[in-house]
């Protein structure tokens, strides 16, 4: 079976006082994607958006079984 993959790239330069709606809103959008039956997860870890979505995919992972 072939899976979906799900990529991000954002914006580096974040208003601190945003950063945790940001991450809110990627919550969302990783679980709505898992949901929806993506198993790979794509970020090119650069800083802001790119390594908060990686963080919080690899927080995920920890507990979702069907991910490699």
């Amino acid at each position: 079976m072939k899976g979906k993959t799900c990529c991000v790239t954002g914006h580096r330069d974040l208003p601190q006082n945003e950063i945790n709606k940001i991450k809110a809103a990627l919550e969302h959008e990783i679980d709505a994607a898992v949901t929806d039956g993506f198993t790979c997860f794509m970020s090119s870890f650069a800083d802001g958006v790119d390594q908060y979505f990686a963080e919080l995919v690899l927080e995920r992972k920890q507990t979702i079984r069907r991910w490699s």
